[in-house]
């Protein structure tokens, strides 16, 4: 489909939690995998400001495997971040290595006002008092590796507030969801970018496979999503979408 990569679709979810009284809204955007800021991009802030959420959240992959050393897509990466605007704030985490120099991707965000996590957390109060853990988590596709450094800041944090996880993959799932995190945020696979009738994803670029190929997935009591991402990721991948359109996901929590 020709048209796809650049007519997004908007997944709305509702997440139940007795941990908070407080009611919140949030967008989850990633893989934006940036070249120029074009229609997409305009197409996606024109939504966020007719939608404006508590917070927006970014799970990596912010350029083109193409552009990653390309100096006027890394002005329009700031353009863009800049442009996402949300009452609380904008949170980001990593993506994968090759795509995201961690030391220049993090001075793009941070100069457009996100604040990126690396291997930390944030702890955010609602004026009524309650609290929420906002834990990102560098992703190194290193599975064991990357699950230890979860691991370790979740054992430092207050698990009886609402916890949510943004990591890049859906790698970590198989011993996250033995933990208290509530949400966990990635995306990776881009939904395998294309997708066939009766049997979806071809190929996800994960260890993982097919298991969290893309959409919502319920462990033990962690609610997983795997968005198909808003990008395309550049290089020899294929440049187009079949069946799998980019995705900005609504959360609302109550």
């Amino acid at each position: 489909m020709i048209f796809e990569p650049s007519n997004f679709s908007v997944t709305k979810l509702n997440f139940s939690t007795d941990k908070l009284n407080s009611k919140f809204s949030f967008i989850h955007l990633s893989d934006i995998h940036i070249e120029r800021y074009g229609l997409r991009e305009k197409k996606i802030i024109q939504y966020i400001n007719e939608n404006p959420p508590d917070f927006i959240f970014l799970t990596g992959d912010y350029l083109n495997l193409s552009n990653v050393n390309d100096e006027k897509s890394h002005e329009d990466l700031k353009k863009f971040i800049s442009l996402l605007k949300s009452k609380y704030g904008v949170f980001a985490s990593m993506g994968s290595p090759p795509v995201d120099n961690r030391e220049q991707i993090e001075k793009i965000l941070e100069s457009a006002g996100v604040i990126v996590l690396r291997d930390q957390y944030s702890i955010l109060e609602f004026p009524n008092g309650e609290k929420i853990n906002i834990l990102g988590v560098d992703c190194d596709h290193r599975q064991k590796i990357d699950f230890k450094v979860a691991e370790k800041l979740i054992q430092k944090m207050n698990l009886t507030n609402l916890t949510i996880l943004l990591f890049h993959s859906p790698e970590i799932m198989p011993e996250i969801k033995n933990y208290s995190i509530d949400i966990y945020l990635c995306g990776h696979t881009h939904g395998g970018q294309i997708r066939v009738p009766f049997y979806g994803a071809i190929f996800t670029s994960s260890v993982t496979g097919k298991k969290y190929e893309m959409g919502s997935y319920v462990e033990n009591k962690t609610h997983l999503y795997v968005t198909r991402g808003v990008g395309l990721e550049g290089k020899i991948a294929p440049r187009m979408r079949l069946f799998c359109k980019p995705e900005i996901v609504f959360w609302e929590v109550n």
